[in-house]
């Protein structure tokens, strides 16, 4: 019998896992204490009591259990998920947090009624159907169905959210969708990467059904068109799409950015101007509380006033601007994206000082991870080659992780380390998916300087453990 292992999802969920570090799942979970996808975070600001959702290709349930949590017990979430293992698990977890509005249909989706053989993975999050009759992989049979036969099953009505995560059967899955997705108007989070590369037939697939396509700003709490964006974002895992009536509610909400709610260079200019004449975005007024700048705020006050200087100033406001949800979201986007030119030029202009580290933080805010890793392993590599670090204007930390952290009087090893922290973050989605001895090497070395954040600490133990090293 395959042990189990309760552990907390976002603190104050139980979840039922297999009991192993070879389970990503399992893993990440004991390592950050949630799942990895900013994605998550933002469904579950989206939900509220009383909607209902649905979760296709459910897994070990960390949609699903968040998303029961989120609409309560007068919402409905029903869960789709064909592995019987992984499905006994979810089952476990649902009953454990007592969540009756969760309905779960072991099963798989597709475009047919009738059965199909699903691979089994050591890792359940990877299971899919098989398509080729001679494959020797281990396997089950489960039952296949399509979302208009469990529509008309299920008397669905009024479906705020679906979830998408069928590993390369979701063009099938719409097709045997026709009339759900014509009747309902869903927001749907689907998985952009397939195997190892972009699944541009899904994308294709929902536009030519009237879905528009959106990918998430982390920092803002919101999602934004594609062609809104300058480029699609290497290590995006997930676009979200729907219907324009969707996206005006979410947009009234403030959880949509809408292309004519886009400031151009002008107004962007005039609003933004406005704001921080008011004078409450100031690194003096928004990084008063945090111990490395109650340190350094002396040196800061006394810089020489030039343009470097000036511009400093307005990127830190412009991207505190960003981060106030009581502003409009589209005067939101502009500030960060102001925020984030500006201090792209600084970092040019001024390699020695901490520009790069408040470059990473806005870049990952803004959702561009590639600009955020290099950010930061560029300001690594400078200081491991001139072994100085010049604090004397004011700058963000790589990861909102470590700005509380007090640097006591080990200035130098509290920016370091930050610096280590920001790249181990921002360069992979967790440790479970690297085995590599520079990784192993960077945890020790934020472990022995000691101004880690807690989940380093276990991001280095889970490792240990996995691969038996010291």
């Amino acid at each position: 019998m395959q042990k189990k292992i309760t552990l907390p999802l976002n603190g104050n969920i139980q979840m039922v896992l297999p009991d192993s570090l070879e389970q990503i799942s399992t893993y990440v979970l004991q390592e950050q204490g949630d799942w990895f996808e900013d994605e998550l975070r933002f469904v579950r600001t989206l939900m509220g009591e009383g909607q209902q959702a649905i979760d296709i290709g459910a897994n070990y349930g960390m949609f699903t259990l968040s998303l029961a949590q989120a609409v309560g017990p007068t919402g409905r979430v029903w869960a789709i998920e064909p592995a019987s293992g992984t499905a006994a698990f979810l089952r476990e977890s649902v009953q454990l947090n007592g969540f009756k509005q969760v309905k779960i249909d072991q099963m798989a989706l597709s475009d047919h009624l009738g059965t199909a053989r699903l691979s089994l993975n050591d890792c359940a999050e990877l299971n899919e159907l098989i398509r080729d009759e001679n494959s020797s992989v281990p396997s089950e049979e489960v039952a296949l169905s399509t979302i208009d036969h469990l529509m008309a099953e299920h008397d669905w009505a009024d479906i705020a959210f679906m979830k998408m995560d069928a590993e390369g059967e979701e063009v099938p899955i719409i097709r045997g969708g026709k009339a759900f997705f014509q009747r309902h108007s869903p927001l749907v989070q689907f998985e952009l990467i397939a195997g190892h590369g972009i699944n541009h037939q899904l994308v294709q697939t929902f536009e030519e059904i009237g879905y528009q396509c959106y990918r998430l700003i982390p920092g803002l709490g919101a999602i934004a068109p594609l062609q809104v964006l300058e480029a699609r974002e290497p290590r995006q895992l997930n676009l979200f799409c729907c219907k324009p009536d969707r996206a005006a509610a979410l947009a009234a909400r403030g959880l949509l950015l809408q292309v004519q709610d886009v400031l151009d260079d002008d107004s962007a200019t005039a609003k933004l101007a406005s704001r921080l004449q008011s004078g409450r975005y100031t690194w003096q007024q928004q990084l008063a509380v945090m111990p490395y700048a109650q340190a350094l705020a002396a040196t800061w006050q006394q810089r020489a006033t030039d343009e470097n200087s000036t511009q400093t100033d307005e990127a830190m406001a412009l991207y505190t601007l960003a981060m106030d949800k009581t502003v409009s979201l589209g005067e939101r986007y502009a500030a960060l994206h102001r925020s984030l030119a500006l201090f792209q030029a600084l970092a040019t202009r001024q390699p020695g000082a901490l520009h790069a580290a408040s470059l990473a933080r806005v870049a990952r805010d803004a959702g561009l991870h590639t600009l955020a890793v290099n950010s930061v392993a560029g300001q690594i590599d400078r200081l491991n080659t001139q072994r100085q670090i010049d604090p004397s204007v004011p700058f963000l930390t790589p990861c909102a992780a470590n700005q509380f952290i007090d640097p006591v009087n080990q200035l130098g090893n509290w920016i370091f380390c930050g610096l280590l922290e920001g790249l181990e973050r921002y360069s992979g989605y967790s440790s479970f998916y690297s085995s590599s001895q520079e990784v192993l090497n960077r945890l020790a070395t934020i472990r022995q300087l000691g101004f880690g954040s807690p989940e380093m600490l276990r991001r280095l133990e889970l490792m240990v453990r996995r691969y038996k090293v010291i």
